[in-house]
C-alpha cells in the first residue's frame, strides 16, 4: 500500500460525520481523503477490510503518558528518548493518530524527582519528532500553587505547544477539596521526608492555593501571547467557570460538576472530559459524571487522561450501554477533540481530510485496533515505502 498512491478501503461500518454507513468505501490519494461513497470507484485498488469498523484516527487533546512511563515506581527513571517512543507505539495501538503530550509545570514535584524538568520533555519531542508515527505535540500546564511560579519562553512555541491549561492541584482546593489526604497520597508519593514535614509543605500548599488569580492572569496573558489555546482545569462552581470565561480560555477541562459544565458551554467554552471516566462510568474521586455531562449534551470531546487505551473503549462502552450512538461516541475522541484543538484538517471521515484513521475490530466485546493509518500511511506493522 503505498502512501501517495490511490487506494480504497472498504467497511462494513464506516463512522462518517457522526452517522454510521455500511458498506462504505474510502478512497485515498496523496494521503488525503479523496472521496467516500457506498460504490465501488472505477480504477482503484480496493482494500476489503472485512467485519471490522472505520474510523478516524482518534485526536487526544490531553496524553499524561510521559511522566508516569518514565517513572513508574519513585526514583526509577528511564531514558526520555524511549519512554516517548513506547507512548508514540502505545497511541498508534489504541488508533490514535494526534496527541498532545501534557508537560507539568511544577516545582514542587520536579523537585522531589516525581516529573521531569519540561524543558528536558521539549528537547526529547524536538530530537524525536521524526521518527514518531502519531503527530506529537504538547499540552503545557502550569500548576498555579507551586511554590516557585515560572512561565518558560521556551513552553510558547506554537509549532509544538497546542493547549496550555491551568491548574490549582492543593489540599481542600478542586477534586481534592472532599479529602485533602489524596492530595499527599497523588503529590507526596516520593517524598522522603516525615510525617511533619509532609504535614509543612501540605499546609503551605494549601496557603497558597487561597488566591491564585494573579497567576490565572499571567498564564492566560502567556498563551494569547503566544497564540495557543487555553484551557481552566477542574472548574468546581459556576464561578470557575466564569472566571475561566474572563481569563480567555476556549476549554474547560474535567469540570467537577454539572453545573460548572452548564456554565462552561453557557459562555461558549468547550467542555472536555476524562475517557477513563466515561468507559468505567465515573470519576475516579466521585466527582462528575462524564456519561452524566454527555447525556446532558455539554460534553464536546474526550481525551484519555491517564489512561491511553481509555479512548477507544470509551466509544465502544457509551454505545453499548446506549449513551449515545455509535458513530456520535466515535465523534466525541476525533472530530470533537480536532475542532476544540483547532485541527481542521483532521478528525472526520470527509473530502479533503487527511487520511488519518483506524480500523477497530469488536467481534471479540472488546474494540480491538487492527490498524491505524496517518495520511493514508499504515503504522502498524513494517513498512516498506
Amino acid at each position: 500500500m503505498e502512501r501517495h498512491g490511490r487506494f480504497t478501503l472498504r467497511a462494513k461500518r464506516a463512522a462518517v460525520d457522526g452517522v454510521a454507513i455500511s458498506n462504505c468505501y474510502v478512497t485515498i490519494h496523496n494521503g488525503v481523503i479523496e472521496a467516500v461513497s457506498q460504490n465501488a470507484p472505477p480504477g482503484s485498488s480496493v482494500i476489503d477490510l472485512g467485519h471490522v469498523d472505520l474510523i478516524p484516527g482518534l485526536v487526544d487533546l490531553h496524553s499524561d503518558a510521559l511522566n508516569p512511563r518514565s517513572q513508574p515506581r519513585p526514583r526509577t527513571r528511564f531514558p526520555l528518548g524511549a519512554t516517548l517512543l513506547q507512548v508514540d507505539a502505545e497511541a498508534v495501538a489504541n488508533g490514535v493518530t494526534t496527541q498532545c503530550l501534557c508537560l507539568t509545570v511544577d516545582d514542587d514535584l520536579q523537585t522531589s524527582n516525581d516529573i521531569v524538568d519540561p524543558t528536558d520533555w521539549l528537547t526529547t519531542l524536538q530530537l524525536h519528532k521524526k521518527h514518531l508515527r502519531t503527530d506529537s505535540m504538547l499540552h503545557v500546564r502550569f500548576e498555579l500553587s507551586a511554590e516557585r511560579w515560572r512561565l518558560s519562553e521556551h513552553l510558547a512555541d506554537p509549532a509544538l505547544t497546542k493547549l496550555v491549561s491551568y491548574m490549582n492541584h492543593a489540599p481542600g482546593v478542586g477534586q481534592y477539596s472532599r479529602d485533602s489526604s489524596a492530595w499527599d497520597e497523588a503529590f507526596l508519593r516520593s517524598h522522603d521526608g516525615g510525617p511533619e514535614d509532609r504535614k509543612r509543605i501540605s499546609n503551605a500548599r494549601a496557603l497558597r492555593a487561597r488566591d491564585v488569580s494573579s497567576r490565572r492572569r499571567e498564564t492566560a496573558m502567556f498563551a494569547a501571547d503566544a497564540g495557543i489555546p487555553l484551557a481552566s482545569h477542574d472548574d468546581l462552581t459556576r464561578q470557575d467557570a466564569m472566571e475561566a470565561a474572563r481569563v480567555g480560555a476556549s476549554i474547560c477541562e474535567f469540570p467537577l460538576t454539572l453545573e460548572a459544565a452548564v456554565e462552561a458551554r453557557r459562555t461558549g467554552i468547550h467542555v472536555v472530559m476524562g475517557a477513563p471516566n466515561a468507559w468505567r462510568g465515573s470519576s475516579h474521586l466521585s466527582w462528575l459524571s462524564a456519561r452524566d455531562a454527555i447525556s446532558e449534551g455539554v460534553v464536546s470531546a474526550l481525551v484519555s487522561d491517564y489512561h491511553p487505551a481509555s479512548l477507544i473503549h470509551a466509544v465502544y462502552s457509551l454505545a453499548e450501554a446506549g449513551d449515545v450512538p455509535w458513530a456520535a461516541a466515535v465523534r466525541l475522541v476525533t472530530e470533537g477533540p480536532a475542532v476544540v484543538g483547532g485541527f481542521h484538517d483532521r478528525g472526520r471521515i470527509a473530502k479533503g481530510f487527511a487520511a488519518d484513521l483506524a480500523a477497530v475490530d469488536s467481534s471479540a466485546g472488546l474494540p480491538i485496533v487492527k490498524q491505524t493509518w496517518r495520511s493514508g500511511r499504515p503504522l502498524m506493522g513494517i513498512c516498506t515505502e
